[in-house]
């Protein structure tokens, strides 16, 4: 091995390289309280790349980490607002979105944690072969990715984030135009105001002949009775 950090004091850290049979490696050793002696290798090697398309309970769209799965159900919204960053700064989402859930994925049993480096330099690397174009581009090798494509003819957001090398966490948001979810009054709703889709009342309404009740009429409160 040779030296790199030549003029370290006798007791310093080492740090350390050499090739064998063609291969370069990178050693630092060092101690603490006289009892504990720490050595790391690294062996230098060229970054490959290893993901894999989406499967059916998958974020559909971006690839997934070789050897990972999805621990959790997908989880679907029609219409929410998140923040995004573009060149370090940031940047409100678009308002007209359909958001997927952020998908959370884990090693497959048997298979090691990764560092957060190598996770995400998974996936700078895989936007070049996907189409999406990553808009935080002043971010740090490790920081989380923000990304936006055109897919035919949809526009979407990514937010791509892992945590500790063994979680992985995918958000997909799809442009789209709001759609009201209001449903048909029913016997079992309140009078005038119309129920969401896909909801349904939990318990009938209450109904008093006479109560009072605070209501916010720009910024003052009023008092006002009946129900």
């Amino acid at each position: 091995m040779t030296i790199t950090n030549a003029k370290r004091n006798a007791d310093d850290d080492v740090d350390a390289t050499m090739t064998r049979d063609g291969t370069t490696y990178w050693v630092r050793v060092w101690e603490s309280n006289g009892n504990g002696l720490h050595i790391l290798v690294l062996q230098d090697t060229p970054f490959q790349a290893h993901l894999a398309p989406p499967g059916a309970d998958d974020c559909p769209v971006i690839p997934v980490q070789q050897n990972f799965q999805i621990t959790s159900q997908r989880y679907l919204r029609t219409y929410d607002v998140k923040d995004f960053r573009r060149r370090g700064r940031p940047r409100q989402g678009r308002r007209e979105i359909r958001p997927d859930l952020p998908a959370r994925l884990r090693p497959k049993p048997g298979v090691a944690n990764m560092s957060g480096l190598e996770i995400m330099r998974n996936y700078a690397e895989a936007a070049a072969s996907t189409g999406y174009s990553i808009a935080n581009t002043h971010r740090n090798p490790d920081d989380d990715i923000h990304a936006s494509m055109t897919k035919d003819g949809a526009s979407y957001w990514f937010h791509i984030w892992e945590s500790n090398g063994n979680g992985l966490h995918i958000l997909t948001l799809q442009e789209a135009p709001f759609r009201s979810s209001l449903a048909a009054l029913t016997a079992k709703d309140c009078p005038l105001a119309p129920a969401l889709e896909n909801f349904q009342t939990a318990n009938p309404p209450r109904g008093k002949k006479f109560d009072s009740m605070e209501f916010s009429d720009r910024g003052r409160r009023q008092e006002r009775g009946r129900d």
